[in-house]
């Protein structure tokens, strides 16, 4: 039975994204300067040695990896950057210029990478403003290749008391991304190490208390903070949530964990940063809450609210 040129073109296509989900994960693999293995790149792909083997073999046939040396070739390196650039692009995107969940961020762009022309990709760029970092933190390669270099530190080379900030989150596993996510820790975000004990941190961001796990913890690059300033008035930060009825109070900014579609509508609404704010009226749940700014009255719900940051 004759293949039909249909699915001759699908199952070539399949091929071209197999091949560059691969080079993607030996590009991952040599940057951590993890040997590569058969059994270590199956894994880290979720598929059988029988099918890795396949793949690599394939990459091999194709002058992307070099089997003597078991490692990318120049060829496949850059390959793998030029895929890896289209990602972080359009993870960028997506935290810009959509609705879509922090959380589905990667699984988006992992699909429509395999889909951006060259053409698209520049175009992309210049409308973000060729940034250099995805919504995570992660550098974005150039259109040449070169990566910027990030300084940062997971948070056993910190204690306690220490005033930190986000550089990059890891958005992998999800369900810590997810845990990290929920608190709002994303890049930029400035925390304070209250306590570190075991297998749990106890951090104080945005005037909460929090707890994690060390395994969530360990999923930030952090830097230290050294402005005394900014110290200072992190900790008189509180979340607009916490504004009680006869209180007034000024805003002090939104938070970094509020992006795109979401950021742009809470500043058209008058939610910037040195307004007053107070209540002025609270549904009979409790939610939403209307409050006065700007002398305008502006219904929120917690889940907007609580992206306001306030000083009393």
């Amino acid at each position: 039975m004759k293949l039909h040129i249909f699915d001759w073109l699908d199952s070539k296509e399949r091929k071209r994204e197999q091949n560059e989900d691969a080079l993607k994960v030996i590009h991952a693999i040599e940057k951590k300067h993890i040997p590569f293995s058969l059994s270590c790149f199956a894994s880290n792909c979720n598929l059988s040695i029988r099918k890795a083997d396949k793949i690599v073999k394939r990459l091999i046939s194709l002058g992307y990896f070099s089997d003597n040396e078991k490692k990318l070739t120049g060829e496949g390196r850059a390959y793998a950057l030029k895929i890896i650039r289209r990602h972080r692009l359009y993870e960028k995107y997506l935290s810009e210029h959509s609705g879509f969940k922090p959380t589905e961020w990667h699984e988006e762009a992992c699909r429509k990478e395999h889909h951006i022309s060259d053409y698209e990709q520049d175009k992309l760029s210049a409308k973000l403003g060729h940034p250099l970092f995805d919504p995570h933190g992660d550098p974005i390669p150039d259109d040449k290749g070169a990566v910027a270099e990030v300084h940062a530190h997971t948070i056993d080379s910190f204690e306690a008391g220490d005033v930190v900030r986000v550089v990059q989150v890891e958005d992998q596993p999800i369900e810590l991304f997810n845990t990290l996510q929920e608190i709002g820790l994303l890049p930029g975000s400035a925390f304070k190490i209250e306590e570190m004990q075991g297998n749990e941190i106890r951090i104080i961001f945005e005037g909460e208390l929090h707890s994690l796990s060390l395994d969530a913890a360990n999923n930030l690059k952090l830097q230290l903070c050294t402005d005394c300033t900014e110290i200072e008035e992190m900790g008189e930060l509180h979340k607009l949530t916490t504004l009680k009825q006869g209180e007034e109070a000024t805003i002090a900014g939104i938070s970094s964990a509020c992006k795109g579609v979401a950021r742009r509508r809470l500043l058209d609404l008058g939610f910037v940063k040195g307004s007053r704010i107070s209540i002025d009226l609270t549904s009979p749940m409790g939610n939403p809450i209307a409050y006065v700014v700007r002398g305008t009255a502006i219904a929120l719900r917690k889940d907007q609210s609580r992206y306001i940051l306030i000083r009393r």
